[in-house]
């Protein structure tokens, strides 16, 4: 590899590979041939590859969040001012926090306190009453 480019591990395609692999040969030739100029447009060609790969991969994690926060909306229910997940046994999954699901596309559980009917938000430090239903029935299943 050239000198001065930073070579992070990225998973990448194989043509990318291939493409970064023939930069570093050309680079490598023109280094050897004095030819400054050109060694340094192939250099920056490198970054700037490696810079895209890594926007790509920020980009896919984001659409993986998105598509996650959209499966999870899509599933879910709202009652008593917080997101619940229907599980196959009939049963239910959550609580869920309403504010960071809507406002900040998280989703985060909420903690409960058995002991007076409200559940936290350990981001944003949002409260929920539960008025007495879906409620916990001493286990570590909530049901309705």
């Amino acid at each position: 590899m050239p000198q001065g480019v930073e070579v992070q591990v990225l998973s990448r395609p194989p043509i990318m590979i291939t493409i970064i692999d023939g930069l570093t040969s050309a680079a490598k030739v023109l280094r050897e041939a004095d030819k400054i100029e050109q060694y340094q447009l192939i250099l920056d060609a490198q970054r700037e590859l490696l810079d895209n790969q890594r926007t790509i991969q920020k980009l896919e994690e984001e659409i993986k969040k998105l598509k996650d926060i959209s499966n999870f909306k899509e599933n879910a229910d709202f009652k008593n001012n917080c997101y619940w997940l229907k599980k196959e046994d009939d049963k239910t999954d959550g609580p869920f926090c309403s504010k960071c699901v809507e406002t900040d596309d998280k989703i985060v559980r909420l903690h409960v306190n058995q002991n007076n009917g409200y559940a936290a938000c350990p981001n944003c430090k949002n409260h929920v009453y539960f008025r007495g239903e879906p409620h916990y029935n001493g286990s570590s299943n909530w049901y309705e």
